[in-house]
């Protein structure tokens, strides 16, 4: 059996080239047994550890872009809906500044039953014209809606949607006699008074000269149906 001392002293007797030689030989066996069994499974470790983590990384910053993402709709989300808010309040505001138009210039309209009233008060104060026929039409509705169509009929009045905008139109025909410049004076009164009301139509045609006869309707506007806005 060869021992350690024997191992020694035949190493001795070398000369110093062999030695190196033997010594060098030696330390490469040992480092690759080393490498073999230590520092192998620890690159293999290392480098796996190195691939999950690159892994990780890439995982986050997928995610990352992602909340990037989905907070950048969410602003994008907010802002439109701010912005539509904003709009609805610009048309309500809008809105409810038209109906206080509406209703401002609706309220100044005379009242159905006192305009055959005031139509006769005028003859009588400002000119001396015969009074041929005065008549009440019927009233219209004026639907304020999609439809927006006055109707026409009594059967179309009781038809129509109640959460239409109820105003109906009344309208008087009045039938005078007199001479041009007497009917003449007689329109002019009218359209003088601080009452508002509209022509509708306006007709005139001689009927033995010098007197002629003229055909007027003015109309108003009231929330009743009634035959005088009642």
């Amino acid at each position: 059996m060869v021992t350690a001392t024997r191992i020694t002293d035949t190493f001795n007797e070398r000369n110093i080239r062999e030695r190196l030689l033997i010594t060098a030989t030696v330390f490469a066996v040992l480092w690759g047994l080393a490498d073999l069994f230590a520092f192998s499974p620890a690159a293999k470790r290392s480098a796996d550890l190195t691939a999950e983590l690159r892994a990780t990384s890439d995982a986050l910053a997928q995610l990352s872009a992602e909340k990037r993402s989905r907070s950048t709709e969410q602003s994008e989300t907010s802002a439109a809906l701010t912005k539509a808010a904003r709009e609805l309040e610009h048309l309500e505001l809008a809105l409810h500044s038209e109906k206080e138009r509406v209703e401002r210039r609706f309220s100044s309209f005379i009242a159905a039953k006192e305009l055959p009233t005031l139509l006769e008060t005028v003859i009588e104060e400002t000119a001396n014209l015969a009074v041929v026929s005065m008549s009440l039409l019927e009233p219209e509705q004026l639907k304020l809606g999609p439809a927006g169509v006055a109707s026409e009929s009594g059967e179309r009045l009781a038809n129509a949607p109640k959460q239409a905008t109820q105003i109906y139109r009344h309208t008087v025909s009045l039938t005078v006699r007199e001479g041009f410049f007497e009917i003449l004076r007689y329109l002019e009164a009218l359209s003088s008074l601080p009452w508002r009301f509209t022509w509708r139509s306006l007709t005139y045609e001689v009927d033995s000269y010098p007197f002629a006869l003229a055909t007027l309707e003015v109309q108003t506007l009231s929330r009743d149906r009634g035959p005088f806005g009642e």
